[in-house]
């Protein structure tokens, strides 16, 4: 009776980790509104004062907390418009079913476009630039994600890009109204 207590404990801690650790797919719909909008938009909407801010080559960047993950925007030009937005977990709890639950969710969604996915290690011993979603989820549940394998995948909604990054088991969504893997 304990043992399955403790089963039954520790399968509703993995599950449930996905949504009290992480930003959500709502989440980053959420977000993706404020592109093209002033700073003070996201920060009047949330009630969020930074807790970095920065300037380079006069583009602006700034760092929130929110829920349990940190929100990085910056200008694309400069111009006090967001121009990209990235979503990071704070903590590193499940990023690999986190990246996985978000991917899988915006694949299945229709109004998003499949843009370009890859996978690599940084060795370059292999990478693969070619590869559509199943192939990538295919290849990561063959090799598994070690701390040198790299995936991205990218998706298209509107006129704007979504890029879901998992790397040494750190996840992150960059929302841009520019293709970040053009150069690919």
């Amino acid at each position: 009776m304990i043992g399955n207590m403790k089963n039954l404990l520790f399968l509703f801690l993995i599950t449930s980790s996905t949504f009290l650790y992480c930003q959500n797919f709502s989440d980053i719909e959420e977000f993706s509104k404020y592109i093209g909008k002033d700073f003070n938009s996201i920060q009047n909407d949330y009630k969020l004062s930074a807790s970095e801010s920065g300037t380079e080559f006069g583009i602006d960047s700034k760092v929130y907390k929110y829920k349990s993950f940190a929100i990085i925007i910056s200008e694309i030009e400069d111009n006090n418009l967001i121009g990209e937005i990235n979503l990071t977990p704070i903590s590193s709890k499940n990023n690999s079913e986190i990246w996985y639950q978000n991917i899988k969710e915006t694949n299945s969604n229709h109004n998003y476009f499949f843009v370009k996915a890859f996978i690599k290690n940084e060795k370059d011993s292999f990478f693969d630039k070619t590869i559509n979603y199943n192939e990538l989820i295919k290849k990561v549940r063959e090799i598994g994600i070690s701390n040198d394998v790299l995936t991205e995948i990218c998706y298209k909604k509107d006129m704007l890009y979504y890029s879901f990054s998992l790397f040494r088991n750190s996840f992150s969504v960059k929302i841009s109204s520019d293709n970040p893997l053009k150069n690919f």
